[in-house]
């Protein structure tokens, strides 16, 4: 299995990120969500869908059969275990808590390809190109 390529991975964030900005644009639409006062800090409802909405897409898509989000999908890509297995579901929704981290993906410049969350979770992102071979 090849490492995915850095500008692959982009261009699936950003497929994902326009998914999720449907997804949380939808939800806020039809449910009113309080705003939440923590402190002196404020949550307002696109606030917490921001943080809730990625945690279970990004959780839910990439510990299925898939392995994938959309974007992955779109860009042959699919999240594994370092030893190329499927990601169980707790791995992937703790990968998809530590992506909020900030600016933890500067690691996948690394010569291993891998971000933060990828360490988190003992995964990495590989093509699917291969597999049809």
């Amino acid at each position: 299995m090849k490492t995915a390529e850095l500008p692959d991975r982009g261009i699936a964030v950003l497929i994902d990120g326009f998914v999720l900005a449907f997804v949380c644009e939808a939800i806020n639409k039809v449910l009113i969500i309080p705003t939440i006062h923590l402190g002196g800090m404020e949550l307002n409802s696109t606030a917490l869908l921001g943080l809730i909405v990625p945690v279970i897409y990004y959780g839910l898509m990439e510990g299925s059969i898939a392995g994938a989000t959309f974007g992955k999908q779109a860009m042959s890509l699919r999240v594994v275990t370092l030893d190329g297995q499927r990601l169980s579901y707790p791995k992937a929704f703790w990968r998809a808590v530590t992506r909020l981290i900030p600016l933890g993906w500067l690691l996948a410049l690394g010569d291993k390809g891998r971000a933060l969350h990828d360490f988190a979770a003992g995964s990495k992102v590989v093509t699917t190109d291969d597999e049809a071979e």
